[in-house]
């Protein structure tokens, strides 16, 4: 039955419809601004939870690598002298690298006091700092989420995070050279401004720089902590302008005469120092420590270069998970080059100059080191954050996203296979493994890798994209905090700290001690200065003293083979061994046998001297370290 409404449906007034549109439009606006905050808290809140990750435990094993422990016990020594220009190490002058980080290990030690941790936190800091470099240089390339993208992939990829926890000259350097990217990049995106500045670049209210300035200081610290290397990313800018054909603008964008005038002049101070007070250092460090380092002709060689297929495939390793996205990231920039617009085409040309340009430099380098490939691993994660960023958009490839599920499929049932197949593996081989790594390394991997790789696949084949890649990134972040502890635990062997303390606890009057290490381990025994806080004597066999460490003035430091008669017998004497052959040797030459030092073994301490005077260990050589 039809008829007229009720009054109560009757269309409201204009007013009230008109204050229900308000009402609306200011929820509408509310809910704007709380996405709006949310999307700029979100890096933030991603950088808090990393710099927990990065400095969770970085105190929690003692000094192991010949370089931390060296370095290391340089800065203790600065901290102690107050003799901020010349590195010593022993007392001895010890100038193998520019100073940079030694002086901030120094520095963290006058802050926090000497210990591990102090020791690695300015890695830390550095490893921080490369993943902000790698933020803004997304922000200029792409946008906020390719620059949050590549950051995270950066941070949870396993080298990155390792060399984060050891005190070296490699996480100082990427970071420098990150930096410099950052600078070059706003030279090469935008018309140079007056007073030197590039433009804006490509990214939505990133502010305008002096680019040059922040390329050439960048450039400036790096070869103050690790040499002329620093300028490595000038030959990925020169080959970025070659490529879009602006080699004249692009050398007046970075102001090169000036900028060039400028690097050397700001290092000038500390060489000119240095070279006043220790002569010879400025030729040491620049042919001897630069040129034939590259050569692999340094003198006397004291490491070992990798080939280039174990480079580049430890290089691989290093950058896991990362280096997985790498080939999808090569198929997509080539399939995609001729229908992209130039921006595009800019930002992905970039980084690809940066990586290149560094994995070549090190190939034709005679001397190569793992640790070398490092500064690659920032660009390798711009290309792989900006293939997840394409796979999110609506407008995907089928294929880009299969790619990417299919990925973390594989990364889950990598991870149970691994647990499966480790300990037989290992048995196979008879790998010796401080207990407990193994378990350590199973079950932080099941519950990592496995399940943020099975659950992210399951999450983005049904369309939850996002939610797949932030599970995936939880997961990656449980691994390598297992990474961190079964590094802890395998470093143990490694480490002098035992040792270091135990002989730090014994009186300080009438003593020496000697160390007999294995050949590897010759440069690990700095560690034992480090917390012995005493000079260490070393004895290497003949055959052995390419492993020493090296030292400014060999020729002072290596003597003839000799019967050891200049240890003063006499008194007490802490010989520390490792080789329980060599023990054998040695216990005839003592009374009172040895006593095992620490619940791991390998450490021992022999006391009570014959009176003879005499120690007859064999033709040795000697050297103090």
């Amino acid at each position: 039955m039809s008829g007229p409404l009720p009054a109560s449906s009757s269309p409201l007034p204009t007013s009230q419809a008109a204050g229900g549109a308000g009402a609306e439009a200011r929820a509408a606006t509310g809910a704007g601004r709380l996405a709006s905050l949310a999307a700029r808290a979100a890096p933030a809140l991603a950088f808090a939870l990393l710099a927990l990750l990065y400095l969770q435990g970085i105190g929690a094993h003692g000094l192991t690598y010949p370089e931390e422990s060296l370095k290391n016990e340089m800065a203790r020594e600065m901290a102690v002298r107050g003799d901020w220009l010349v590195p010593r190490l022993n007392g001895e002058p010890r100038i193998t690298k520019p100073p940079m980080v030694v002086w901030l290990t120094a520095a963290s030690f006058r802050v926090f006091g000497v210990s591990e941790w102090a020791a690695r936190f300015p890695s830390a800091c550095f490893g921080l700092a490369t993943l902000l470099a790698v933020y803004g240089l997304g922000r200029l390339l792409f946008d906020v989420r390719t620059a949050l993208a590549s950051a995270l992939a950066l941070a949870l990829s396993v080298g990155p995070f390792l060399w984060s926890r050891s005190q070296a000259h490699d996480p100082a350097l990427t970071c420098f050279v990150a930096w410099s990217w950052v600078g070059l990049a706003g030279c090469a995106l935008g018309p140079a401004g007056a007073g030197g500045s590039g433009g804006r670049g490509g990214a939505v209210g990133w502010p305008a720089l002096p680019w040059p300035a922040l390329a050439w200081l960048a450039m400036t610290a790096g070869a103050m902590g690790k040499g002329l290397v620093a300028l490595l990313p000038l030959l990925g800018y020169v080959l970025h302008a070659a490529a879009t054909g602006s080699l004249r603008e692009a050398a007046c964008r970075l102001r090169l005469g000036p900028g060039l005038a400028a690097f050397f002049l700001l290092q000038l101070p500390w060489y000119a120092a240095i070279e006043l007070r220790e002569p010879g250092t400025l030729a040491n460090l620049f042919w001897n420590e630069q040129v034939n380092r590259f050569l692999s002709a340094k003198t006397p060689l004291d490491y070992r270069s990798r080939p280039i297929g174990e480079f580049l495939g430890m290089y691989a390793a290093f950058l896991f998970p990362v280096c997985l996205l790498l080939p999808a990231a090569g198929a997509v920039a080539a399939t995609g080059w001729r229908t992209w617009g130039a921006a595009e085409r800019r930002g992905w040309l970039l980084p690809a100059c940066w990586l290149s340009t560094v994995l070549a430099f090190f190939c034709v380098s005679s001397g190569r080191l793992v640790g070398y490939s490092y500064p690659a691993m920032p660009p390798a994660a711009l290309l792989a954050g900006r293939l997840l960023t394409r796979a999110l958009d609506e407008d995907a490839a089928p294929a880009l996203r299969a790619t990417i599920g299919w990925l973390l499929l594989g990364l889950g049932a990598l991870a149970l296979g691994g647990a499966c197949v480790l300990p037989p593996v290992l048995a196979f081989y008879s790998v010796d493994m401080e207990p407990g790594v193994l378990e350590t390394v199973r079950a932080w991997c099941c519950c990592g890798l496995a399940a943020g790789g099975l659950a992210g696949a399951a999450a983005w084949f049904a369309g939850k994209r996002p939610l797949a890649l932030g599970v995936a990134a939880a997961g990656l972040a449980v691994l390598l905090v297992g990474v961190g502890k079964a590094h802890a635990l395998a470093s143990v062997r490694s480490t002098y700290r035992q040792a270091g303390l135990y002989l730090a606890a014994r009186p300080v009057v009438d003593r020496a001690v000697v160390v007999i290490p294995r050949p590897k381990e010759v440069g690990v025994v700095g560690g034992l200065n480090f917390y012995a806080r005493l000079r260490v004597r070393i004895l290497l066999r003949p055959g052995e003293s390419d492993f020493a460490h090296e030292v400014r003035r060999p020729a002072e430091v290596y003597v003839s083979p000799v019967e050891l008669q200049v240890l003063g017998l006499r008194r007490r004497v802490y010989v520390v061994c490792r080789d329980p052959e060599e023990l054998a040797r040695l216990g005839a030459c003592w009374a009172g046998g040895g006593r095992v030092l620490g619940p791991f073994g390998g450490f021992w301490i022999l006391t009570q001297a014959r009176g003879s005077g005499a120690w007859d260990v064999g033709r040795v050589w000697t050297r103090w370290f």
